[in-house]
């Protein structure tokens, strides 16, 4: 949710539904910019960066798979999607080698009895998870409208202090 919030406050990006020419001029100017293209195609070059980003991934996970490249964008943008897309639109918050920890947390979570699997989760794994969670909790820079919404609500705070404490 939080990812979200800050696509669409900074990026003026949808991600449930993706319209590419509504990024902000400033977002535009930016891609321009780093792609060095006058004649930018936004989602191409999004699409381009977004394959590389996922290829390395790919290829630090699994080496020995190759990595076939996506011919489109998300139709909607989860966690890993919208932090991909943030560290592409220039979001400084976000580096790859949070993202590749972030997409090998949450790999590791979903197979694990955490969330859809059978696996359990081992302290490595577990402190990896915790580093994640601490790391998105420090770079979380929202405006106050958000926090009020979701930050002050008594069972968030508690959810999120119970997370730090048992991780």
């Amino acid at each position: 949710m939080i990812n979200q919030y800050i696509l669409k406050k900074q990026y003026n990006f949808d991600t449930q539904n993706p319209k590419y020419e509504n990024l902000t001029e400033e977002t535009k100017k930016y891609l321009k910019k780093v792609t060095k293209n006058n004649n930018l195609n936004i989602e191409q070059t999004i699409l381009n960066q977004y394959n590389d980003l996922l290829r390395n991934i790919y290829h630090k996970l699994s080496p020995e798979i190759e990595y076939k490249e996506s011919m489109i964008l998300p139709p909607r943008y989860g966690l890993i999607a919208g932090l991909i897309l943030r560290y592409i639109l220039g979001d400084q918050s976000i580096t790859k080698d949070f993202i590749f920890t972030t997409y090998q947390a949450i790999e590791e979570r979903n197979r694990s009895i955490f969330a859809h699997g059978i696996n359990s989760i081992s302290k490595k794994n577990c402190e990896r998870l915790k580093f994640v969670l601490e790391e998105m909790i420090s770079k979380i820079d929202i405006d106050e409208k958000l926090k009020s919404h979701v930050f002050n609500q008594k069972s968030i705070y508690n959810l999120v202090k119970l997370l730090k404490n048992v991780l």
